[in-house]
């Protein structure tokens, strides 16, 4: 998952200090508005518009037999449903491929990180549909530090701890204080599994929808817990809806998304996605 947020950055001023693990590896700037094989937007006369996004990249979007599924694919699915509904579809590629057809008009449109290379083929919302935040602390619950951590307001009330993080990440070279004690691993799935049934080092730091999934999908639930906090900088990844310029009326489609974005409808369908994907304990 990692992976794919690390991709929908691309290039860009704000990439290496938002640069996140492998996290996202294909899916954080994922859907994109009217795909279908071989005809570009101009093309297409149905009114659904088509999103693609990134394949493969759980919790943040995944194929299923019952079609695409995740917490973007319920974001935009949120954001269409709202009155008057939108007609729309939504298909997962890898996520390289998924730019591609965007930059290439063989899609209309996609949900993601609106760094200055897309802003060259893409029109993009003002608002973000949502920010992916990497503000949240995971630790053992009967951790010594328990106490210090879920109460910690800065970086420094929490030197002399050890915390757990991964190899190759720009991003936690900017942002994670060289005074704390470091140990790093290759992957989020080892770190997890290092810190809460090895107990090696006191915490990790990682979105509380990734570790949500990860925690329950490694039945680590009776031993982990998380609390978000304040004080880590480039902590918030906007993720924005995008349409090619090539589009017929692109423009005012983004206006339109724009609105729908600031409703009160979906503010509240939006906190309630990420309750459920999200566990505050």
């Amino acid at each position: 998952m990692l992976g794919y947020v690390k991709q929908i950055h691309g290039t860009g001023k704000l990439s290496s200090t938002m640069h996140r693990r492998n996290f996202i590896a294909a899916t954080s700037q994922l859907l994109l508005l009217g795909a279908t094989s071989g005809l570009t937007f101009a093309q297409q006369k149905a009114s659904v518009i088509r999103f693609v996004g990134a394949e493969e990249s759980p919790p943040f979007s995944y194929n299923t037999a019952d079609g695409p599924a995740g917490f973007v694919v319920d974001m935009l699915k949120a954001c269409h449903e709202i009155e008057p509904s939108i007609d729309f579809d939504i298909k997962l590629y890898p996520w390289t491929r998924a730019q591609w057809m965007v930059s290439n008009q063989v899609a209309d449109a996609f949900c993601t990180f609106p760094s200055e290379e897309r802003q060259e083929y893409a029109l993009f919302t003002e608002q973000s549909l949502f920010d992916w935040s990497f503000g949240n602390l995971v630790y053992h619950r009967d951790n010594p530090n328990a106490k210090r951590l879920a109460e910690a307001s800065s970086w420094e009330d929490l030197r002399g701890l050890t915390f757990i993080g991964q190899y190759n990440t720009g991003w936690e070279d900017d942002n994670i204080p060289d005074f704390l004690n470091k140990q790093n691993y290759n992957s989020q799935e080892q770190m997890l599994q290092i810190l809460l049934r090895r107990r090696v080092g006191d915490f990790l730091v990682m979105s509380p929808i990734e570790a949500t999934y990860l925690i329950e999908k490694f039945n680590l639930k009776d031993r982990a817990r998380q609390t978000r906090v304040n004080f880590i900088e480039n902590a918030d990844v906007p993720f924005h809806i995008g349409i090619s310029k090539a589009a017929s009326n692109a423009a005012a489609h983004i206006a339109r998304y724009d609105a729908r974005i600031a409703s009160k409808a979906y503010k509240t369908k939006r906190r309630e996605i990420e309750a459920l994907y999200s566990d505050f304990e």
